[in-house]
């Protein structure tokens, strides 16, 4: 069993309740309104919601991100298990290709170059957007997309819900206003045993030395300082304690990771006649405690950001977008394997945004400076058409990803000499879409040089960081979607099919691929589909997901598929109150993701939602 959360606990409550027992005093009736927390997203990529409906916000609201985005996605997640280590493979991409925002800003750990979706809870960004093209306006590091946290801010709420395998989840939002003052918290609590049983084999066997515990705490503030300039401040909270089960081929586990974060962020936004100033001044501050036995390791670092983005419209026509970003890595003396370390990152983009009738062009350009590394010119452009209900985009553009600090300075195996990851990728999206309809199909083709990847060393006992690998990755994929409303009650159904080959230009011995072999955990075929039904108060959705057969590291991973049956009822009374019922697994069906780690069968949850808007 883990211990009780105390870290950070009498901060967090403080938080809580000082902006609520300040505002008690003003005026029952208020007017809500929402806190803008990302401004707009318009680079020409396929920023798309993760979730377009109320139904799914109530299906997922005690959900994390990675789970959301396979299930409602059809995203390939690589997950160890129910809120464990949860990172996405977007075309073929690795997950430290992804890159992961929060007010603009990359929050992956900078030790490890990505970010476990896990530790993100899906109730506090249900407003986020994904785009799987390379092309971003806050980077060129997006060679695996782009996952945008953004916030909906106008809630007062509070839910529960209760499953099989000791899940338990709470979690509450409360919004208030006044004048021109804003202030919105949210907090929530998770935790599982997730003792649950798997047969490998034939053989019935526990899962064991697998609990998890969460706790979150969000709070925004939004002040109007007059009609030009507002001025926005957020802190992010985490602490999770993970018990880490043994593998297939274990008999035990006593490990244990620990993980901490402290995200700051000061967003002042001056707006003028034709121009807006968009600057956030930033602080991060993550650690990770890994326990095994006598085995220790403990690893802490800071960002510090300054960012400016300007916004100018020329005319009816152009648009130029500037932004500048100041970056600060810190990684704090406190494992034997990462001495203490500081570096300074500096990255620069201009975008000119043409736009006249029913065309729109976007040219881009980023620059990145780091000591000691040699950062390409990354040019980027985006071509869309609208033709009457048909639009066509192209897109093309230049990517890379820095190595992370583990890649470059772990003793023993990292490497100061490794260079970027880089290439070029294109794609080409068609949608066609009616009042009831709405079809697309996307074309991708992306060829990256210098991909790094861990080795065993010819000449030391261990394993070493080396750019080895050209990985070439293209693929389809379609969806289409049906919607209608009748008198008493609305239909929507969808159906979605990925296609993707991502493969090795060379061959390798570890992890054994030969030239033109599928990458590992990278399933080539991804089906996906949802049946919604709603009527004034009752709700049903059924989804379901298939994922193709691919490669371990040690073995083949078979294919699997998931489905997931929600069902809600609604009350309205003076408060609007939610129950639901879902169950994940609906069949039971017995799979891994990586191999060597079970995935829990089905999984039956209650829960209430009660809505005090």
């Amino acid at each position: 069993m883990l211990p009780p959360i105390k870290h950070g606990m009498k901060y967090l409550f403080l938080f809580i309740l000082l902006p609520h027992l300040i505002l008690a005093q003003f005026q029952d009736s208020m007017k809500l309104e929402p806190i803008l927390i990302s401004g707009e997203r318009n680079n020409g990529a396929a920023h798309l919601s993760i979730i377009q409906n109320e139904i799914d916000k109530l299906k997922y609201l005690d959900n994390n991100l990675g789970q959301v985005l396979m299930n409602n996605q059809g995203l390939y997640i690589k997950s160890y298990g129910p809120s464990h280590s949860s990172t996405p493979s977007i075309r073929g991409a690795s997950g430290n290709q992804t890159m992961v925002l929060w007010h603009g800003l990359p929050i992956s750990s900078p030790t490890l170059g990505l970010q476990d979706l896990s530790l993100i809870p899906f109730n506090f960004f249900t407003a986020s957007s994904l785009s799987k093209s390379t092309v971003s306006e806050d980077g060129a590091e997006a060679i695996g997309g782009t996952l945008d946290l953004q916030s909906e801010n106008n809630s007062r709420q509070a839910e529960f819900s209760i499953g099989e395998y000791g899940t338990l989840s709470g979690g509450a939002q409360f919004h208030w206003k006044k004048k021109d003052f804003q202030s919105n918290t949210k907090i929530q609590l998770n935790q599982a045993e997730n003792d649950f049983i798997f047969e490998p084999k034939g053989i019935r066997r526990p899962q064991t030395n697998a609990a998890v515990k969460q706790v979150q705490f969000l709070q925004a503030f939004d002040v109007k300082i007059s009609d030009k300039l507002n001025l926005g401040a957020e802190y992010w909270y985490l602490n999770a304690q993970r018990e880490i089960p043994p593998t297939l081929t274990q008999t035990s586990s006593q490990a244990t990771q620990d993980d901490w974060s402290h995200r700051m962020v000061l967003n002042p936004v001056y707006s003028g006649k034709r121009f807006i100033i968009n600057t956030r001044i930033a602080y991060f501050l993550d650690e990770q405690l890994f326990q095994d036995g006598s085995l220790v390791s403990n690893i802490k670092s800071g960002n510090a950001y300054f960012q400016t983005g300007y916004e100018q419209v020329i005319n009816k026509n152009l648009k130029i977008k500037l932004l500048t970003r100041a970056q600060n890595i810190q990684i704090f003396p406190t494992n034997e394997a990462l001495a203490e370390y500081s570096e300074w990152r500096n990255m620069n983009s201009v975008q000119l945004i043409i736009q006249k009738n029913k065309t729109k062009a976007r040219i881009g350009l980023t620059k990145e400076f780091i000591p000691n590394q040699k950062i390409p010119l990354a040019p980027s452009f985006m071509l869309r058409r609208q033709f009457g209900s048909l639009s066509v985009k192209y897109l093309h553009a230049f990517n890379y990803r820095i190595p992370s600090i583990n890649d470059r300075f772990w003793k023993p195996g990292g490497n100061t000499e490794l260079e970027v990851e880089n290439g070029w990728s294109q794609e080409l999206d068609l949608r066609w879409s009616s009042k009831n309809f709405e079809l697309s199909f996307i074309g991708f083709n992306r060829k990256i040089d210098q991909w790094i990847l861990w080795t065993p060393s010819d000449e030391y006992a261990w394993w070493v960081a080396n750019n080895i690998s050209k990985v070439w990755s293209r693929g389809l994929e379609s969806s289409v979607k049906f919607s209608k409303e009748y008198e008493k009650f609305s239909i929507e159904s969808m159906a979605a099919y990925q296609h993707i080959r991502s493969t090795s230009e060379f061959d390798l011995a570890v992890p054994k691929i030969s030239k033109g072999d599928q990458l590992i955990y990278t399933p080539e075929h991804q089906i996906q589909g949802s049946l919604q039904l709603k009527t004034k108060n009752q709700s049903f959705k059924y989804s379901h997901v298939y994922f193709g057969k691919s490669t371990g590291i040690n073995e083949e991973i078979k294919s699997y598929h998931t489905a997931q049956l929600f069902v809600n009822h609604r009350f309205r009374f003076k408060q609007v109150i939610n129950i639901f019922l879902n169950i994940n697994n609906i069949w039971n069906h017995q799979y891994v993701i990586i191999e060597r780690r079970p995935m829990p069968g089905r999984i039956i949850k209650l829960g209430f939602q009660v809505n005090f808007n």
